[in-house]
């Protein structure tokens, strides 16, 4: 990560860490701070910064988009889960979710919320509990699906004409109408 910002940022870089000891002291630093992320979501979050900083980036930058670096879960960003939850069909249990995360978010937003209202009033919704869930889930929390009730349902069968006019007396009768 020193060796790409180095190069990206090679004055910048040099008068942030003028001397061999400032470095070391930054790299030492960064170490424990970046320690509970993985090498491939630094590594990302190094190569989005280099792309769209025209400076040098500091510590809680690195911090942050790796804490907002979805894709080590299996997760998709706030906006294409947002697309996803509002065109799932129903039921939504059986739907193809790229990732349960996405079903419990739109489940906290509201399935009918999400189909009627419109995106500039819903999306900051489920944004909000999209991001509680994933944080969940870079916690370690295990999301998984509700269990649907296969059960089969029992259909009633109508009632023939003469039985309800049957029934319709028996109602009159003990109403006294």
């Amino acid at each position: 990560m020193f060796g790409a910002f180095e190069l990206a940022y090679h004055n910048q870089f040099r008068r942030a860490f003028s001397d061999i000891n400032s470095l070391n002291s930054a790299k030492k630093l960064w170490a424990i701070q970046l320690s509970r992320f993985k090498p491939s979501q630094i590594t990302r979050a190094t190569d989005q910064l280099i792309q769209s900083n025209k400076f040098l980036p500091s510590l809680p930058e690195i911090i942050q988009l790796c804490e907002h670096d979805l894709t080590e879960y299996g997760l998709p960003d706030n906006y294409s889960a947002y697309v996803e939850a509002c065109r799932a069909s129903s039921p939504k249990e059986s739907f193809g979710w790229s990732h349960p995360a996405v079903y419990w978010a739109g489940r906290a937003t509201g399935w009918f919320l999400l189909q009627s209202e419109t995106e500039q009033k819903v999306l900051p919704i489920f944004k909000r509990n999209y991001e509680l869930v994933c944080a969940k889930v870079r916690e370690g929390q295990s999301m998984e699906m509700p269990n649907r009730d296969d059960t089969p349902r029992i259909e009633r069968i109508p009632l023939t004409k003469a039985d309800q006019l049957k029934s319709l007396d028996a109602l009159r009768k003990k109403t006294g109408l």
